[in-house]
């Protein structure tokens, strides 16, 4: 009897050592490369799969359940996966010279994307909280995306170059609160594709949806919302133009759409229920729009 009980004893520690068992699978191919994972808790997983030369990767678990995946494909490529909590899944796929990707996340339920082509793209990606996702594709060269996301059910999407052509553009996003949508695309299929243009975007509340698309040379968009359920639009085709929308409050939305070029536009909303549309075509066309439902509904 002695020996049965000694025996269902091992096998229940034997079950419960795989159970809580992680793995990783590490495949390099080529010369110089170098990978390094480290994984404390219970099922977490890390693949990393490196083919080219000069080639770093990190992945750091801490937690249950997690999934980090890099593959990389090239020279000098680096990717930095750092995952706190559980079952959060980061993924950094990179082809091309001297890319920069790092994701970091805390909490529960995380999913970040990068997807990178070309060379010397950088991305960063920070989430804290829950069930926050964020997506980056950048492809031709010298590209930055950042995204931050704090709080619960952020998605955040930044996709520049995604037609294959243009670069040197920039794109942020900073999201702190719930169920926030940001969405940048820097991108054109004509031409020369979209080059040297900056899109940024602030969300501090909830349930409020940001979009920015930009077409051709030397962009700046800025969208900032603090508040509940506000929106806003921007689209800029041509040259040198420039957009700023600032919504505090609820419930506000702005329209913006320039083509041409050297155009400038302002939206300022305080308050409530507001809505602005401005269209603009030619050239160096500048619009300001201030829209408040009075001193007592201004937001600090």
């Amino acid at each position: 009897m002695k020996k049965v009980i000694l025996s269902l004893g091992a096998l229940t520690i034997s079950a419960a050592m795989f159970a809580q068992s992680n793995e990783s699978d590490v495949d390099q191919n080529g010369d110089l490369n170098s990978a390094v994972v480290t994984q404390v808790g219970m099922s977490n997983n890390a693949t990393t799969d490196q083919d080219g030369t000069s080639n770093e990767s990190d992945i750091n678990q801490e937690g249950d359940a997690n999934i980090a995946v890099i593959l990389q494909a090239g020279t000098s490529n680096a990717a930095v996966a750092t995952q706190d909590g559980a079952m959060n899944d980061a993924r950094i796929d990179q082809a091309g010279t001297d890319h920069d990707a790092s994701q970091e996340q805390s909490g529960d339920n995380n999913r970040a994307n990068t997807f990178q082509r070309g060379w010397e793209n950088t991305s960063s990606q920070m989430q804290m909280g829950d069930r926050n996702q964020g997506v980056v594709v950048q492809n031709q060269g010298d590209n930055l995306a950042v995204q931050m996301q704090s709080g619960a059910g952020n998605f955040g999407q930044l996709n520049q170059n995604h037609f294959g052509a243009g670069g040197s553009n920039e794109g942020y996003q900073v999201q702190v609160g719930k169920d926030n949508g940001a969405y940048i695309y820097q991108a054109s299929q004509y031409g020369n594709g979209t080059n040297n243009s900056t899109a940024a975007q602030v969300q501090m509340g909830e349930d409020n949806y940001a979009k920015i698309e930009q077409q051709g040379n030397n962009h700046v968009s800025v969208q900032m919302q603090f508040g509940i359920g506000n929106e806003a639009h921007d689209l800029q085709k041509g040259a040198g133009e420039e957009s700023l929308v600032m919504q505090s409050g609820m419930d506000n939305l702005s329209m913006v759409e320039q083509n041409g070029w050297g155009h400038d536009s302002v939206v300022t909303q305080f308050g409530s229920n507001h809505d602005s549309d401005v269209f603009q075509t030619g050239g160096r066309n500048a619009s300001t729009v201030f829209q408040s439902n009075g001193s007592g509904m201004i937001a600090n």
